[in-house]
């Protein structure tokens, strides 16, 4: 089992990443026009996600299931408009499915995660003729999970079927409650729309085993829309 005091040094290190996305926030609301070259300092947009999830794990076998996400995130200007800082936030559902058969019974568990995710990126934009932009980003995501019940259905020859959901499932679970790694969102906007693709791939070996690896992975698609304006 994991010692106490790393499952403290991963909870101090997710609030370490919790408070430099507060500090970039604060700069995003005291943000004014850039009087040298006259791009505002930061642009605000809505998004929402839809992913698949996938755990690496020489543990036990887990199946991939779909994630999505919805938020917002805020662009801070550091040069000319064609370097950039993302913070994100938002709220965020992955997790696992897991099934194991037995001679006499099986069972299927599903188990999705809420997460509060944090996102903090450095981006690089290219403009393609009037209204079109290239955007690609590179970061660290953070992950702090939400109460999340989870599903479980049993099967025994003898007693029958089964079904009941857990109470808690970072209380079963508590490994998974924190996650941490890096994103990757390449993307092209079109006036305030932007699609994206992201890779998020975990670092945190969020297994309860210190000799067993689980590390998350997650791929998918994202919309999101500029509803405040970053121009000259």
């Amino acid at each position: 089992m994991k010692s106490p005091s790393k499952f403290l040094k991963r909870r101090n290190r997710f609030i370490l990443f919790l408070l430099l996305c507060v500090a970039t926030w604060d700069g995003f609301a005291q943000a004014t026009t850039d009087s040298v070259t006259g791009y505002k300092r930061f642009e605000v947009n809505a998004f929402a996600s839809l992913g698949v999830t996938a755990y690496h794990c020489d543990l036990y076998e887990l199946s991939s299931r779909p994630s999505f996400s919805i938020g917002f995130h805020g662009d801070l200007n550091l040069y000319r408009g064609m370097f950039k800082l993302e913070t994100d936030i938002a709220f965020a559902r992955k997790g696992y499915n897991r099934s194991y058969n037995g001679a006499s019974f099986h069972t299927q568990t599903h188990a999705p995660a809420n997460y509060l995710q944090l996102v903090i990126a450095p981006k690089f934009v290219l403009p393609i003729k009037e209204n079109g932009r290239f955007n690609m980003a590179i970061g660290l995501f953070g992950d702090y999970g939400l109460k999340t019940y989870m599903k479980e259905e049993y099967f025994n020859s003898s007693s029958g079927l089964e079904r009941a959901w857990k109470s808690n499932f970072f209380h079963e679970y508590a490994h998974f409650k924190y996650d941490m790694g890096l994103i990757f969102t390449p993307g092209f906007s079109y006036k305030d729309l932007t699609f994206s693709l992201f890779f998020e791939l975990g670092l945190l070996n969020i297994s309860y085993e210190d000799k067993k690896t689980i590390r998350s992975r997650n791929v998918g698609t994202s919309i999101s829309y500029r509803i405040h304006k970053g121009n000259k």
